[in-house]
């Protein structure tokens, strides 16, 4: 029976599905025990991301149901009794390109972003598409986990390097992190998708029915964001639009807040912000959350009940919003130095040197709090149209 080896890439271009690529090549023999295809044209930079896919048949053929036939006359073979799942673990220099997440693959215009954040937020959390990313029964999940559980127990005071499959600016702390001191890395897993280079727009309606998550000190990002920082990326100079958040915390978790940030610290942080307060806490369901973007005001609504309207100045973000188009962001993220006030419950201050430390320090008091499913952002459809 033949086995072969087929690889499909791109450079610096995403691939659609299962499209031939720029390199298509079908390896028919191993060298060395190995399959393997070389392009010794090829020049790479530093920076450059290669896209594809992969096709392996060992030991014979499928037909178009995937079943295993003959090669010479198609008839099936009766396939033996596959064996056990063995649990694997993976170290930070066997991480992969980023893959479909499991389960029903998402639209080809979405992105995920793989990288250490460095947002205006600063959340103790790094974006993988990992196993907290799935899809399951048409329904996007992203769940927090901690970083120990991936690669071991104390990571955070070792390095983390994603520069092979990293999104963020190639050489900058965004791909490679070494902890020093009381500098830890970031001590939990999320992820996000985004519409960023793929689908941008200006003006319209979003609607997004969504399943919040509970547990301590967890938050969704449900927003639209500047495709061009035109005033820079610093302090939310250049804006963002929530469509929705709800702090994870059982002491919060009734308060719906949405709205343009134009500033990362209080009081002007807030300053457009709506807020709608529930009868129960928003994570018991799937709630519809909607912004309408208009050239002169912003509305926002929950389950078709309008609760806010804002008409910002002129300038600042109204002023940014006219010269750009804004793109879909949606996923998890944990602390970090301004979403949370400082509260005497909170293990952390803002301002601290060690505030992420301290963060990870008091895991005994929040971790408890969170759950596989309840502490999960679920996503059940993401909806623009235009107005």
């Amino acid at each position: 029976m033949d086995s072969l080896f087929a690889f499909h890439g791109k450079l610096n271009e995403e691939m659609e599905g299962l499209e031939a690529g720029y390199w298509s090549r079908d390896i028919t023999k191993a060298k060395n025990g190995r399959w393997t295809f070389r392009d010794r044209n090829a020049e790479l930079k530093i920076g450059d991301t290669v896209y594809f896919w992969t096709y392996v048949i060992k030991n014979g053929y499928v037909n178009e149901e995937g079943n295993p036939v003959n090669a010479q006359d198609g008839s099936l073979i009766e396939a033996a009794p596959a064996p056990s799942a063995v649990p694997l673990s993976a170290s930070p220099d066997q991480d992969q390109a980023p893959s479909e997440p499991e389960g029903r693959a998402l639209p080809p215009n979405i992105q995920y972003p793989c990288q250490l954040s460095l947002s205006k937020d600063f959340p103790f959390n790094v974006y993988l598409n990992d196993r907290n990313l799935q899809v399951r029964d048409g329904t996007l999940i992203i769940k927090p986990i901690t970083l120990e559980s991936k690669y071991g127990e104390d990571y955070i005071r070792q390095s983390l390097d994603i520069t092979a499959r990293c999104t963020g600016i190639i050489g900058t702390a965004e791909c490679f992190r070494e902890a020093s001191g009381p500098q830890i890395l970031p001590p939990i897993i999320t992820s996000k998708i985004t519409t960023k280079n793929k689908f941008a727009f200006k003006y319209g309606r979003v609607e997004i029915r969504a399943k919040m998550p509970i547990g301590d000190w967890i938050y969704p990002e449900i927003q639209l964001e500047p495709r061009d920082h035109v005033y820079g990326i610093r302090n939310y100079a250049s804006g963002v639009l929530r469509i929705a958040t709800i702090k994870g915390n059982a002491e919060y978790a009734k308060k719906l807040y949405a709205g343009p940030i134009m500033c990362d610290t209080e009081p002007y942080r807030s300053a457009y912000l709506q807020q709608k307060q529930g009868v129960d806490l928003w994570s018991r369901d799937f709630h519809n959350y909607t912004l309408e973007w208009r050239p002169g005001t912003i509305s926002l609504f929950v389950d078709g009940e309008q609760y806010g309207a804002i008409t910002p100045p002129a300038e600042g973000f109204y002023k940014t919003a006219s010269e750009n188009n804004f793109y879909v962001s949606i996923g998890l993220n944990v602390g970090g130095v301004h979403e949370f006030a400082d509260t005497p419950n909170k293990p952390w201050t803002n301002r601290a040197t060690k505030a992420m430390l301290n963060f990870w320090n008091a895991r005994d008091q929040w971790y408890s709090t969170w759950y596989d499913d309840s502490s999960a952002l679920e996503v059940d459809y993401v909806r623009v149209y235009a107005l």
